[in-house]
């Protein structure tokens, strides 16, 4: 189109007088700028495009990420009911008379006393990459950014609530490790020792002694693991509320950049 337009300007201009001479060159220079704008706005079409284009595959791996984070969630809310009733059982059961050294190996070992056994791990891959890549400026809905960040931030909260609970348990756990020879009989039911010879009626009858150190001990290690079933519970059901929303969130914003 623009050699078209100069043949114009050409033939308004060889009758050879200067002001033709000027109005086909400042023409031309019109034409060349023309170019140029067009040119940076092709470019900046593209560059918007391939944007856009990053966005939405972002937007629809954190999609696919929260989805499968609010399948683990759920799985650690009924892990949390499940230890929690398991917990208090334990202490019911702690209460009643352990007439032998079998007794007392079925109790201590008729919970999972893992102090991490339901720690929460999601997958934050696509988020970290944005952060750490500078890329989060890359959700052009401020709205949408925001419940993002919210989210993961909540995440890291519950990562945090979890390590503190650990902490306490992990405390109280030691001092039953001190106090009293209980790992041999947590080993004891897979056959690891088999001499007779290393187990004693002393070892474990602070069992049936409540009012004993040992037996106040070895009550609180269990406390501490119920108490972070009860604690962080509903902390988990917050964050899956939130996950909830941010998958409508991300949802929407891929419906619209159909649109």
């Amino acid at each position: 189109m623009i050699p078209f337009f100069r043949k114009i300007r050409k033939k308004l201009a060889d009758d050879n007088k200067p002001i033709k001479y000027l109005r086909y060159a400042i023409g031309e220079i019109v034409l060349v700028v023309i170019g140029i704008l067009i040119a940076i706005q092709i470019n900046n079409w593209n560059e918007e495009r391939k944007v856009r284009k990053m966005e939405i595959s972002y937007l629809e791996r954190l999609l696919s990420e929260v989805k499968k984070d609010t399948a683990t969630i759920n799985q650690n809310i009924q892990l949390a009911d499940k230890l929690s009733a398991a917990y208090q059982n334990y202490i019911l059961k702690m209460y009643t008379e352990q007439k032998t050294s079998e007794d007392f190996v079925n109790l201590i070992t008729s919970a999972d006393l893992g102090s991490s056994a339901n720690n929460l791990q999601l997958t934050d891959i696509a988020y970290t990459e944005l952060v750490n890549t500078g890329k989060l400026d890359l959700i052009s809905d401020n709205l949408l950014k925001s419940k993002i960040v919210i989210y993961y931030k909540e995440y890291k909260f519950v990562s945090l609530s979890e390590s503190q609970s650990d902490e306490t348990v992990n405390v109280s756990t030691q001092q039953v490790m001190q106090s009293t020879p209980l790992l041999k009989y947590l080993v004891r039911p897979i056959n690891f020792f088999s001499v007779d010879y290393m187990y004693h009626d002393e070892d474990w009858q602070f069992i049936n002694k409540p009012s004993s150190i040992e037996f106040r001990h070895w009550e609180e290690t269990i406390y501490s693991r119920l108490i972070k079933q009860l604690l962080i519970k509903p902390i988990y059901e917050d964050l899956n509320t939130k996950a909830d929303e941010l998958i409508n969130s991300i949802e929407e914003a891929l419906r619209n950049s159909d649109e």
